[in-house]
């Protein structure tokens, strides 16, 4: 990947709405930024409040979050998701408020 293709995430912020990256010199919104800490504090709350998934389980639910977050910024198939994989509201929500 040459330098001009690579994103230039360098100003974003956990702050920040939407990351912007840098393609042939057009720049172009891709979604929320996603980050480590927001994945971790998910897979804590699916190991709490989920704990009949396994660890592999945790991460696919967590990678598929984070994945429509950051390239899409689609809140409404991460609660689709919480929704599916919590055993009430209150767990999806605070799964999806992770990403938030």
């Amino acid at each position: 990947m040459s330098a001009e293709s690579r994103p230039d995430n360098a100003g974003a912020t956990e702050f920040e709405p939407y990351t912007l990256m840098t393609l042939n010199g057009d720049t172009v919104s891709v979604g929320r930024v996603v980050t480590l800490a927001q994945r971790q504090a998910a897979g804590r709350i699916l190991e709490k409040r989920v704990p009949h998934l396994t660890p592999v389980q945790r991460i696919a639910v967590v990678d598929a979050m984070a994945y429509w977050m950051g390239e899409t910024g689609d809140d409404e198939l991460v609660m689709a998701l919480a929704e599916a994989v919590c055993p009430n509201d209150r767990a999806a929500a605070m799964l999806a408020g992770a990403f938030s």
